[in-house]
């Protein structure tokens, strides 16, 4: 993928903490979902957000809150997930997310089905934090979920070498 300007292009997508056990009364898949987005120009990560109650709505909320710590991109790129794009049967009425991005300027690039190369910075990440986080500290909580996510947004931007050519095998913040 071309690279683009820092902190003009981002992408987003969700990362399953399997670590978290299934609550009996509650949500038996997916209990904890991390946000993550990832800037394509710079190898950034610029937000992880755990939650347990991800939905259209508290998507929208959460990116909305790393719009404002961060600025406004050019673009936002992620896949066909019906929290973000809404149902795909809804093709001439955009989802909540998308009309907000596209009334903030932001161009939204969706993902064609099957094809995660397309948002490769954000998926390479997912495998980063589920490898070297996710699966090392094993949280068994939201709490620690949350713990070990913003450590690990540190340890990744300003400790850990990055192999992007962008970062020359340095820290993105470097």
């Amino acid at each position: 993928l071309e690279r683009a300007d820092p902190l003009q292009a981002w992408q987003i997508d969700w990362k399953d903490a399997t670590t978290v056990p299934a609550d009996p009364e509650g949500k038996h898949h997916y209990v904890v979902e991390i946000l993550n987005v990832v800037d394509t120009g710079t190898s950034i990560l610029l937000d992880s957000l755990p939650r347990a109650d991800y939905a259209a709505d508290t998507a929208l909320l959460a990116l909305t809150n790393t719009l404002l710590v961060n600025g406004l991109p050019q673009s936002i790129t992620f896949d066909r997930d019906p929290r973000l794009v809404g149902s795909w049967t809804t093709g001439d009425f955009p989802s909540a997310l998308v009309r907000y991005l596209l009334y903030l300027d932001i161009q939204v690039i969706i993902c064609p089905p099957h094809q995660p190369n397309k948002n490769a910075f954000v998926e390479r990440f997912n495998r980063t934090q589920g490898e070297e986080c996710l699966q090392v500290h094993r949280p068994a909580t939201l709490e620690n979920v949350r713990q070990v996510t913003q450590d690990f947004r540190w340890h990744y931007n300003h400790e850990r070498p990055n192999q992007a050519l962008s970062c020359g095998n340095q820290p993105p913040y470097v």
